[in-house]
């Protein structure tokens, strides 16, 4: 009779410690945080994806020629002066022929001298009737064509030199370096495939280039106010200054990265800058843009 009631309460018990187990590591599990939203700034709002960018548009330096890179003369985020020196590339090649072209030079100058003596020999006969009008016409040409060929051999070494500064890549305005993507001993391709060389940026006030979607785009008025919020700091609101709406509406190219965007969407580009007393903010940083869909101040 013992032996019946025993395997019934052994099963029970365990039935029980199962029980427990599930319930205590259901609460111990983490649940997972919704998302900082963007908080609402205004009754009406539209809100947008913004990328801080410079106020001139940033400067994507690239180099004239595809040559190997001797020396590199900046560093991300040194300030330079317009004209100074970024990189240099090998200029080895165009030097060799400096040698070749001086010496056409001075063969042109002594070509030149000679065949100007001889034309004022013949200019200095007392008698001109001793020399024929065809002879005196013959080294007057020569007399022009040594210095056709003397000014081509100048233009030559001038050419060189020209060609020499090109390889001499300098900072086009005064500005902040921002990615210096190049090394002493790389081939700099002529063309970087989008890629910048230098990307640099003007020294001036930061402007945040506003995405909003194209079905929200009409709700979007010239002049609105507007407030930005870094990304995951939404307590944090930044006012903003319109500048300008750009009057196109294109594919998104700026991605917020959440689960539920769209790679499809278009958007319509609204920039606002950031007013005088605004921390400051780095080139490329996204932040979170509450726009005013009824023009109404921000609280």
């Amino acid at each position: 009779m013992k032996l019946r009631l025993l395997f019934p309460m052994l099963a029970a018990a365990g039935a029980i410690a199962l029980l427990a187990s599930i319930i205590g590591g259901a609460k111990t599990k983490d649940v997972p945080q919704a998302p900082a939203t963007v908080p609402v700034a205004y009754v009406d709002s539209v809100i947008g994806l913004g990328t801080v960018e410079a106020a001139g548009g940033s400067i994507s330096v690239g180099a004239p020629v595809a040559a190997i890179v001797t020396t590199v003369k900046v560093k991300p985020g040194e300030q330079v002066r317009a004209g100074v020196v970024l990189f240099q590339l090998d200029d080895s090649d165009v030097k060799s022929q400096r040698p070749l072209v001086v010496a056409t030079i001075d063969e042109a100058l002594e070509r030149q001298r000679q065949a100007r003596q001889v034309y004022d020999i013949a200019l200095g006969v007392p008698d001109q009737r001793a020399v024929s009008k065809d002879e005196l016409a013959m080294r007057s040409g020569a007399v022009k064509l040594a210095t056709a060929v003397l000014a081509s051999a100048r233009a030559r070494l001038s050419q060189l030199v020209s060609e020499e500064q090109r390889r001499i890549i300098r900072a086009p305005i005064a500005g902040t370096i921002l990615q210096v993507n190049l090394r002493p001993g790389e081939v700099a391709p002529a063309l970087a495939g989008g890629r910048a060389l230098i990307l640099m940026a003007p020294v001036g006030e930061r402007q945040l280039r506003v995405d909003v979607d194209e079905f929200e785009a009409s709700r979007v008025q010239p002049g609105a106010h507007a407030v930005a919020s870094p990304r995951g700091r939404p307590t944090v609101k930044l006012p903003l200054v319109f500048e300008r709406i750009e009057p196109v509406i294109g594919p998104k190219a700026n991605l917020a990265g959440t689960a539920t965007e769209r790679v499809d969407t278009r958007v319509l580009q609204v920039i606002y800058r950031f007013a005088s007393d605004a921390p400051a903010a780095y080139i490329g940083q996204q932040m979170d843009v509450a726009i005013d869909a009824g023009n109404r101040s921000a609280r």
